[in-house]
């Protein structure tokens, strides 16, 4: 892959996470990557494409569950884990999830990057609950509902934190989920 399409990659990814797509225009993503604004249409026909780009080829790794494996903990700890899940994505959120969470339900390119999103915290939420909870498990059907609700608050307390600047408090949907997969674990 060329030099040049990269620091396209680059910088659209800055700006689009910065600025919104709509909001970033051709030439200041040129003049971040530092190339003739030709050279991001030789590249990439249209803006739509780079977004498209950016979603296919670029990904980051979530974290691990923050607990270790095998370990079974109370609902307290369960709730110490999936607050420090939401914690972490909030602190070293990726542009492209930013990107993400800003354009995916205007833009239909990204709608496919915010699923898969969704379905990798989606995932690691699973794992907490997994690892966290004694014996006997939740059903598989209350677990994917507990992971899939825990998994909206969070994209709903990042997108508000994208929108307003303001935090949003995850601990009483935490404690809520953990009391509703162990209410008899204390």
């Amino acid at each position: 892959m060329s030099g040049s399409r990269e620091r396209i990659l680059d910088a659209g990814e800055q700006l689009f996470a910065e600025l919104g797509f709509d909001a970033t225009p051709t030439a200041r993503i040129a003049e971040l990557a530092q190339v003739p604004k030709g050279l991001v249409f030789h590249y990439f026909p249209r803006k739509l494409d780079l977004l498209a780009a950016l979603a296919v080829e670029r990904h980051s790794d979530l974290p691990a569950p923050p607990v270790r494996p095998g370990r079974r903990a109370r609902r307290v700890e369960l709730t110490s884990a999936l607050l420090s899940l939401a914690e972490h994505l909030q602190d070293t959120q990726a542009p492209l999830h930013r990107i993400l969470l800003h354009d995916g339900h205007q833009h239909p390119v990204l709608a496919a990057g915010l699923d898969r999103l969704h379905e990798q915290v989606t995932a690691v939420v699973r794992a907490i609950i997994d690892h966290t909870l004694p014996p006997p498990p939740p059903d598989d059907d209350t677990r994917e509902a507990a992971a899939i609700t825990f998994t909206a608050a969070v994209f709903h307390a990042l997108r508000h934190r994208q929108l307003t600047g303001i935090g949003y408090d995850l601990r009483p949907v935490a404690a809520t989920v953990a009391a509703g997969l162990a209410p008899r674990h204390g």
